[in-house]
């Protein structure tokens, strides 16, 4: 998607298998119309569940050293942009040190 390289707050959880982009993120990059249906429910903070409001095939991310696909799920959270789960940290070979 050339000329959509807007820069968007990340976060890592280890712990989540899927990653997630907002819908606010989608919104200001210009990608709202690559959101596909998706009958998956999301672990909110709370530990409660709510509805994906979809996903996003094949959404590229780019870091400063390479550019991976993912296919996030789409969430009305707030207080991030995107949230990088497994699916991005294994095909890295992230090494994650808990020190």
């Amino acid at each position: 998607f050339e000329g959509n390289t807007v820069p968007v707050e990340a976060i890592i959880d280890s712990g989540a298998s899927n990653s997630i982009v907002t819908h606010n993120a989608l919104s200001r990059l210009d990608l709202l119309w690559l959101v596909e249906k998706a009958d998956a429910l999301l672990y909110q903070a709370d530990g409660g569940l709510k509805p994906a409001e979809g996903c996003v095939k094949s959404l590229p991310v780019f870091t400063k050293d390479l550019t991976i696909c993912l296919d996030p799920f789409v969430s009305h959270a707030t207080n991030y942009d995107v949230l990088l789960g497994s699916d991005f940290l294994s095909p890295i070979r992230a090494w994650i040190r808990y020190d």
